[in-house]
């Protein structure tokens, strides 16, 4: 994003060009490589690769999801902003100012945002359920200052053989939390067609525990 505010849309013609081709060929994949979010007109396209930057072997890598050789398990690790974001001053760094920042403080002032953090999707079928009964509350785990462990059965129910993380968020109406929900820990499962297994992630009474300000 630059200070003219024209970063988050596709440059040029580039967005008009991809409209073009997706009228005339409905079964159209868009790969988009970048260095940065981009905000892009997507609901008329059937399937989006977000490549990134992927380097010297990008193009093998790229022919093998689109081929179904590897199944991508990719995870965002940003929020992608809708193009309105743009209106938001860049010397503005405030995490809580006109919409607030990142995924953890944006609270759609700019509109709804195209994807958000931690978005990924798999050609296989992962289905996710709890494991055990619920844990004690965060309230509980931060006074015995014990690390609460959250546990869920992953299933591969349908697809090829696939990896899956597995995030663990934490929300609060507290006013001195993040607005939205904070990644506190992940993990990462492969699983065969039709295999199950057992992921666990913890949450530490430190990353529980808020600072008062005086």
């Amino acid at each position: 994003r630059n200070a003219t505010g024209a970063g988050l849309a596709l440059p040029g013609d580039q967005q008009a060009l991809v409209d073009a081709v997706v009228a005339v060929n409905p079964r159209t994949v868009v790969v988009l490589i970048h260095g940065s979010p981009i905000a892009m007109e997507h609901d008329s396209i059937p399937a989006l690769l977000d490549a990134h930057y992927p380097g010297a072997m990008g193009g093998p890598a790229i022919a093998d999801v689109l081929s179904g050789k590897y199944n991508p398990c990719g995870r965002l690790t940003t929020m992608v902003y809708p193009r309105a974001f743009v209106n938001r001053s860049i010397f503005d760094t405030g995490l809580r100012s006109d919409g607030g920042l990142t995924y953890q403080h944006y609270d759609g002032t700019h509109g709804e945002p195209l994807w958000t953090f931690g978005d990924g999707m798999s050609y296989a079928d992962i289905d996710v359920k709890p494991h055990a009964a619920p844990p004690p509350s965060v309230a509980t785990a931060a006074l015995a200052h014990a690390p609460l462990t959250i546990a869920v059965e992953v299933t591969n129910a349908a697809g090829p053989a696939a990896c899956h993380s597995v995030l663990g968020f934490i929300s609060s109406d507290h006013p001195e939390a993040p607005r939205n929900h904070k990644l506190f820990d992940y993990t990462r499962l492969n699983l065969g067609p039709g295999e199950s297994s057992i992921a666990t992630v913890r949450l530490s009474a430190d990353t529980a525990a808020l600072v008062k300000k005086d």
